[in-house]
């Protein structure tokens, strides 16, 4: 398929010496990349809605699809990102939410239920499918996820999903600060172990490890909604574009600890 929006700017140094284009024509360039994200609607992004074992009414295939098109449609205007493929939302009866490639996997009831997992999910694909040092970090991913679903999601949801037990889909993710405020993980130690986020998913779902796992989405989530509420859109996209892995210096101006008492004084930790 033809990319809806073209990948038009190249990194400056290479602009210069490869091809000798002068400063007036990057800005031309990125004037006319920053047009076609604004005229991007989100009916011009194509969704494929596949059911797996499991009936689905047209109208939720078609609910689905417009959700879909509209999360990409925000994430994409989000960070700016120049280029979008074709997208499938593959649906079955059960299980827990997850993306691998352009493919997001979800089950019925959360399509019933509210828009925001869907939003968590595809905002996975497209920052995985983009350039970033950041995006290798588990942290990083989660947190922005969250954030997204947070943002634009049509209904509050918690990021911790057990794909079989519904109740867990009514609750915000700041409602759930209580949580972090008892099982306090420092963000470096969730930086460097990234098993935080997977605990359970071998099935094993032991109440400690549900804990572990709520915990560090919580976290990691409440700490990018406080980073986009202070610092804002611009300084999470340098962060998520710079050349090293989680460079927050470089994009806050600030340490991670330095922000991490900022974000435990945000939020009244502790």
């Amino acid at each position: 398929m033809e990319k809806i929006i073209k990948r038009i700017i190249a990194p400056m140094l290479t602009c210069v010496f490869l091809f000798g284009c002068s400063g007036g024509q990057t800005v031309k360039e990125s004037k006319e990349k920053n047009a076609k994200i604004n005229s991007l609607k989100s009916e011009d992004i194509k969704i494929d809605i596949t059911a797996v074992n499991v009936e689905l009414s047209e109208n939720l295939i078609n609910e689905t699809r417009k959700k879909a098109q509209q999360a990409v449609l925000d994430v994409v205007k989000y960070f700016d990102f120049d280029t979008i493929d074709d997208y499938s939302v593959h649906v079955r009866e059960n299980g827990i939410g997850y993306s691998s490639g352009n493919i997001t996997m979800l089950n019925k009831w959360m399509l019933e239920s509210n828009h925001a997992l869907i939003v968590h999910e595809l905002t996975h694909v497209l920052c995985n499918s983009n350039t970033s040092m950041s995006a290798g970090s588990k942290f990083f991913t989660e947190g922005i996820a969250v954030l997204m679903q947070e943002k634009y999601g049509d209904k509050a949801v918690e990021p911790f999903i057990d794909g079989s037990t519904k109740e867990f889909a009514r609750v915000s993710v700041e409602d759930s600060i209580d949580l972090i405020k008892v099982n306090y993980t420092s963000l470096q130690q969730l930086i460097d172990n990234d098993g935080e986020f997977y605990e359970g998913l071998d099935k094993n779902l032991t109440a400690e490890k549900k804990i572990k796992r709520k915990n560090a989405y919580i976290q990691a989530g409440t700490f990018f909604i406080f980073l986009d509420k202070v610092y804002g859109r611009e300084k999470i996209k340098k962060l998520y574009y710079s050349s090293e892995k989680l460079d927050f210096k470089g994009a806050f101006g600030k340490e991670l600890d330095e922000l991490e008492k900022e974000y435990i004084k945000y939020f009244n930790i502790k």
